[in-house]
């Protein structure tokens, strides 16, 4: 804001990259006013043409103290965003309005001169940017985007000094950045960019779609009497209008248009004539000799038929047409037998009309085809005619065929008779012999026709004839009492093509082959849909999620599958997401998920369990450290288990008791118990495995890891070593002595399970055969014939239960 130059105001108005979310990729550099005295924003006409975008239309009413209302319009803009000038931060705009300008004006854009200017602004004068005067202030946005305008940071001034603020969109310097004289502390002129959006309603008038801005300006008060009266009277003044009136005549009209225009099927719009009544008032006029007149006169005209074709176009309906055709075949049988007999009574014009009956309908028929087909094929008839006159032979009838070929498309509806035999009318045959084509299915049969004229003495005429025809249509026939129909083979397979035959389902259950035949194809398709629709409708699907069945080993799968054949349902089982999915009747599905419920029950109880001898008094920590009595039979156990092999002295042993991690384990061991049924003995063993005392605390609370695998050497795999004897878990390289001298081993429970020679190169174990990729041993050894140490290499296989501690 200027006056002369003397008096210069900065605004907040920052440069800001404007897009559309439709068409992000085209933006345009523009000024933002960020102004929280407002609610609403604004975008300019012009900047809304650069990025091709444009909303519904509206109007505004503005208003001011001094001013009247004036309806502008504008368009309703959704959809616009926002950036700063390096694309940090993006902002969605809300709903905007379309104005001509953004009332702002370039002597107010925040430079780099104005911040260094005054020394607690000079900071943020590298933030800024020049005036760009080819960059139009474009967007005026309102406290109703306050993540646009709110501050982020603030450099406030000493008194009357400009103060410069930051948001998510840049620096901005508001106030006055000239130095203020004694003779500049009022501007001459100002200007407010405080807009309020209005929706106005009132409960007696319908809603309008107009929204009404109050701009309100802040001026030097200035009171009088006409000014408060005006004041006063603001609140009770009247809106003027644009939109034009409308007359009686004009509502009426469209009231018309709205409840009588409707759209027909074929996509044209009736509407109804807007200015005629229902039922017309017509003067009367019947007195009125010349209507009379023109009335009682009435002139008849005559319309004769010189053909039936010409009958046929006259009349629409076809039955009609058989009717009246009747009428004319009987006058004219009548006609013929009165001039043939003249003893006959001749017919006369009086004779009383009799419906036709069926009998001559059908003759109607026949006359009208037979006077259609002259007319369609007059040369076609002229040259049947012209030919010798046939004598029934096979001969005579390819003769003609030939000649028929050459001079018209009428061969091919294979016009002759042949013998006495009617057309349509075709003789009994015996399938000889079927031809397969190459893709299995049957489409042309030999046939054996035989001639049913016999002579005096019983014997046929003419000898039997063989045809080769092609199948045009299959009938399946059926015995009338439901009994079943012995089908040729290959006549049933002629209708694969056309039958449909759902999949057998899965583990095992034989499903019903179903065949439909028919000789229409969308009929079959029809047919399908419908049993399908009937299945879907009977056929339910439930499934059960739970982690236990990702350890089914294949024992468990077999009793599925048995459960599976006596209830009639389809079981799918999912290892790897703990799924098992069940199809079927809901009666057999809910018995079905009931007896699963129950298998998974006791699996978790079982993998629950810990074992009996362990102290379950309540505790707050992961894991429990007991000591095991000397006295006991448990220490003794362990005590002999070690210097069977080991002299060394035992100093104490601890029983490690983590619930979590025996429950792994157990889940392991459930699995493999039901893997090998009553050959388990000998799958799972006590072995040693030496450690030092940094790693005691780390193996307690979340068991041995396998990260730490070939620390001490991969000479039978890349896993976790046991060892059958404690002397070999006692070399120092695998137990070294701590501060005090004292050692540590443990004395682990490990599911060996089928186990083969180890390598150095192995990191899991090998497949117990090459064809079956899914069955693999569950360990390693030196020696399979004798085995002394054990490589395991998936977690929880294994549980440190006791921790020797010796010298």
């Amino acid at each position: 804001m200027n006056d002369g130059n003397e008096h210069q105001i900065s605004s907040m108005i920052v440069p800001v990259w404007i897009s559309h979310e439709h068409n992000p990729e085209l933006e345009k550099l523009t000024y933002a006013l960020l102004d929280d005295q407002s609610d609403t924003t604004f975008v300019s006409q012009e900047t809304l043409n650069h990025l091709n975008v444009s909303g519904p239309k509206t109007q505004l009413s503005l208003s001011t103290m001094h001013a009247e209302n004036e309806l502008l319009p504008s368009q309703r803009i959704k959809g616009l965003r926002i950036s700063d000038v390096m694309h940090r931060k993006v902002i969605q705009l809300p709903t905007s309005f379309s104005c001509i300008a953004i009332p702002a004006r370039r002597q107010q854009i925040p430079c780099p001169e104005m911040a260094k200017k005054w020394p607690h602004l000079r900071d943020i004068a590298s933030h800024l940017i020049h005036p760009q005067n080819d960059i139009e202030v474009g967007l005026l946005i309102g406290s109703n985007c306050p993540q646009a305008i709110i501050p982020r940071e603030v450099i406030p001034g000493q008194q009357n000094e400009p103060y410069a603020q930051r948001s998510d969109l840049g620096w901005g310097i508001i106030g006055n950045v000239t130095k203020p004289t004694e003779n500049n502390d009022e501007s001459s002129v100002a200007i407010v960019h405080r807009v309020t959006t209005r929706n106005p309603t009132s409960t007696n008038t319908p809603q309008r779609k107009t929204c009404y801005f109050a701009i309100k300006p802040t001026v030097k008060e200035v009171i009088n009497p006409a000014q408060l009266c005006q004041m006063l009277e603001l609140d009770f003044s009247e809106r003027r209008s644009s939109e034009p009136s409308m007359s009686q005549d004009d509502k009426k009209f469209l009231s018309k248009m709205d409840q009588g225009a409707y759209q027909e099927e074929g996509g044209h719009y009736v509407m109804p004539l807007p200015f005629r009544e229902l039922v017309p008032k017509m003067p009367n006029n019947n007195n009125d000799p010349e209507v009379k007149t023109n009335v009682l006169v009435t002139q008849v005209t005559s319309r004769s038929f010189s053909t039936i074709p010409e009958r046929l176009e006259y009349f629409s309906d076809w039955h009609r047409a058989k009717r009246a055709v009747a009428v004319i075949v009987r006058f004219q049988r009548r006609w013929k037998k009165s001039h043939l007999r003249p003893d006959e009574a001749p017919i006369s014009s009086t004779t009383e009309y009799q419906a036709s009956n069926v009998e001559e309908r059908l003759q109607a028929e026949v006359a009208i085809v037979k006077q259609v087909q002259e007319q369609a094929f007059s040369k076609e008839i002229q040259t049947l005619r012209s030919m010798q006159k046939p004598d029934s032979g096979q001969d005579d009838v390819r003769r003609r065929k030939a000649v028929m070929k050459k001079t018209s498309l009428l061969h091919r509806l294979d016009p002759f008779l042949e013998g006495n035999v009617p057309r349509n009318c075709w003789r009994m045959a015996r399938i000889e012999e079927a031809y397969t084509d190459e893709d299995g299915f049957v489409r042309k049969v030999k046939l054996v026709m035989s001639d049913p004229s016999l002579n005096r003495k019983g014997e046929r005429v003419r000898a039997k004839s063989v045809l080769e025809r092609p199948i045009q249509k299959l009938v399946l026939l059926l015995k009338c009492d439901g009994g079943a129909t012995n089908l040729d083979p290959q006549l049933a397979d002629a209708c694969a093509s056309h039958s449909r035959t759902p999949a057998k389902s899965v583990g095992g259950n034989e499903g019903i082959s179903i065949r439909i035949y028919s000789d229409d194809r969308e009929k079959i398709d029809e047919a399908w849909k419908e049993l399908r629709r009937k299945m879907r409708q009977n056929i339910h699907e439930r499934i059960i999620n739970n982690d236990v069945i990702k350890n089914f080993t294949d024992r468990d799968l077999e009793k599925l599958h048995e459960l599976e054949r006596d209830n009639d349902v389809k079981i799918k089982v999912d290892k790897s997401k703990g799924m098992v999915t069940i199809e079927g009747c809901i009666a057999d599905i809910a018995n079905m998920q009931g007896r699963i419920d129950k298998i998974l029950k006791d699996i978790k109880d079982n993998e629950s369990k810990v074992p009996d001898y362990w102290d379950n008094s309540p505790t707050d920590k992961k894991f429990r450290k007991i000591s095991v009595p000397t006295s006991s039979k448990e220490y003794k156990d362990i005590e002999t288990a070690f210097h069977k092999t080991a002299p060394n002295q035992i100093a104490r042993i601890d029983r490690i008791q983590n619930g979590e991690i025996y429950g792994l384990y157990n889940l392991k061991r459930q699995a493999m118990m039901r893997k090998f049924g009553s050959n388990f003995a000998g799958k799972e063993l006590m072995l040693f495995h030496g450690t030092s005392v940094e790693n005691i605390e780390k193996i307690n609370s979340g068991g041995l890891n396998r990260n730490f695998a070939g620390k001490n050497g991969t000479k039978f795999g890349k896993g976790v070593y046991f060892a059958r004897d404690a002397s070999y878990s006692c070399d120092t390289k695998y137990s070294p002595p701590d501060s005090q001298g004292l050692r540590y081993m443990y004395y682990a429970r490990v599911l060996v399970g089928d186990y083969t020679q180890g390598k150095s190169d192995m990191p899991v174990p090998p497949n117990k055969t090459p064809a079956n990729t899914y069955e693999t041993y569950d360990s390693v050894v030196n020696n399979p014939a004798k085995p002394t140490i054990y490589v395991m290499f998936q977690d929880y296989e294994y549980y440190t239960e006791y921790l020797i501690t010796f010298k």
